[in-house]
């Protein structure tokens, strides 16, 4: 069996990429191993120590540093909190956490978009392991704490070295067991010989956003993998799966939930029922820890967080979703607007605004297209999905232009399918790169703050829209 080396080669830098800048910004993020510098994962870990401490997650003076998520991920980030005995460490599992999601979402997006058919399986197993050994570790921390406090720390200790041990032998033991399937995994395609470079130039697209999210410790990576991986079980006919990885991703953030509508659109009854079931689950799961009453105040506690924090978002400028454009154009308080309207009236247009963006979308994912194969067609349209996940999102930051991962690898794909003729393709991506990347402060200084203000960025993400739709009307060589 032959084996793809370059793709080998591409995570290998994938890697040794993400261990550099994890190291830069892990230095300029932990100031003494004590204390965690302004960052979206301090939000998080602080997050799930109040939660321990049986203090309100949302009750925060200082605004900026407000919790925005759903109680069941500040639950989850107790269990990091918990089996760390540092910020730090807890960054650098976080951090760990992180590559594993961004090499996830890669290898699985070169699956569904190359329709390798490999038996995804085998990474979950190794994937599923890792947390595993980790919450078993904390559940035993909690729950036994109290009743050897004099003892614990040596018990602690000792437990870390059995857990490193087995952890050891449990996933070589895996490796042994699947080691053809997982040479089955890494083996060269006979399919497509631009694969690297798709993938890579997906990447390079990507790179300032990649940047970004792990400077910002932000969990957007890992609601990159669940989608990636709802995905796959999605083409793979297998529903119920997938609906859960789509469920996981919601009650992490909410903006995944615009899936739910393509769902509805494909007549994917199953996946849909298992993304609702579970969503409501994860939402409720906290319950059986601190009892429903309480769980329920922290859920409202969550939503007057989103109400009290959201209208302030809206004229950032560097919020570049489709409502912080309409807001900052329309809205009598921003500081560019081009027509000042009464907070009815904007309020009527941004209602109008969308439903007109929802209803496009809809239409550009009804249609058929002109595209031969029925994979390509979902793969344009999950693609849609993903660009308006962004869009019709509150708040937009750059941070979650991660997202456009698949869609720019689609493009690139059609693109070298063309042979690098189409003039719209090239253009527009050319146009979507150049955007993103020249509109930064280190680059332009505070003319980035000017183009901001002006929604170029939001402009590059409807570009991209745009050439989605024309990459589906268009007749492709599959």
């Amino acid at each position: 069996m032959q084996f793809d080396k370059k793709f080998l080669i591409l995570f290998a830098l994938i890697a040794a990429f993400f261990l550099i800048s994890s190291i830069y910004y892990f230095h300029k993020t932990v100031q003494d191993g004590s204390s965690i510098n302004m960052s979206d994962f301090r939000v998080y870990y602080y997050a799930g120590f109040r939660l321990e401490m049986n203090k309100n997650i949302y009750d925060v003076d200082d605004g900026y540093f407000i919790y925005k998520y759903a109680p069941i991920f500040a639950l989850m980030m107790s269990v990091i909190k918990f089996t760390t005995v540092s910020p730090a460490a807890a960054l650098a599992l976080w951090y760990f956490i992180l590559f594993v999601s961004l090499i996830l979402s890669v290898y699985v997006f070169r699956e569904i978009i190359f329709n390798l058919n490999t038996n995804m399986s085998v990474t979950l197993k190794f994937l599923y392991a890792v947390p595993f050994l980790f919450l078993f570790r904390y559940l035993i921390i909690v729950n036994f704490t109290n009743y050897l406090p004099h003892h614990w720390p040596a018990i602690v200790k000792l437990y870390d070295r059995f857990l490193f041990i087995f952890g050891i032998v449990y996933l070589s033991s895996l490796f042994f067991k699947y080691k053809d399937e997982i040479a089955s995994a890494v083996s060269r395609p006979r399919n497509d010989r631009n694969q690297i470079i798709i993938i890579g130039a997906s990447l390079l697209f990507n790179l300032r956003f990649i940047l970004l999210n792990i400077d910002r410790g932000q969990v957007n990576l890992v609601i990159l993998a669940l989608l990636a991986y709802f995905m796959y079980y999605l083409s793979n006919r297998k529903e119920v799966t997938a609906g859960i990885y789509l469920g996981i991703a919601i009650v992490f953030k909410i903006v995944p939930a615009i899936f739910l509508i393509y769902l509805i659109l494909k007549k994917r009854i199953r996946a849909l029922s298992a993304a609702l079931i579970t969503s409501l689950a994860l939402l409720f799961l906290p319950s059986f820890k601190w009892g429903f009453k309480y769980n329920m105040e922290l859920m409202n506690s969550w939503l007057s967080a989103l109400r009290m924090t959201l209208p302030a978002e809206y004229l950032n400028y560097k919020n570049q979703s489709l409502l912080a454009m309409l807001s900052r154009f329309f809205s009598k308080s921003s500081d560019c607007f081009i027509i000042g309207l009464d907070e009815k009236y904007l309020l009527l247009l941004v209602g109008l605004v969308y439903i007109i963006a929802i209803a496009l979308l809809i239409y550009a994912v009804g249609k058929k297209g002109n595209v031969k194969s029925e994979h390509e067609r979902s793969l344009c349209d999950l693609s849609l999905f993903f660009i308006a996940m962004i869009l019709l999102s509150p708040v937009g930051t750059k941070a979650t232009f991660i997202y456009t991962i698949l869609p720019v690898a689609i493009l690139v794909k059609r693109a070298f399918e063309k042979s690098l003729r189409d003039v719209y393709i090239n253009s527009g991506l050319l146009i979507y790169g150049i955007s993103t990347y020249l509109n930064s402060s280190d680059i332009i200084g505070d003319m980035s703050i000017l183009l901001h203000k002006y929604s170029l960025m939001t402009l590059s993400l409807l570009i991209l829209f745009g050439l989605i739709v024309y990459a589906k009307e268009t007749e492709d060589n599959s």
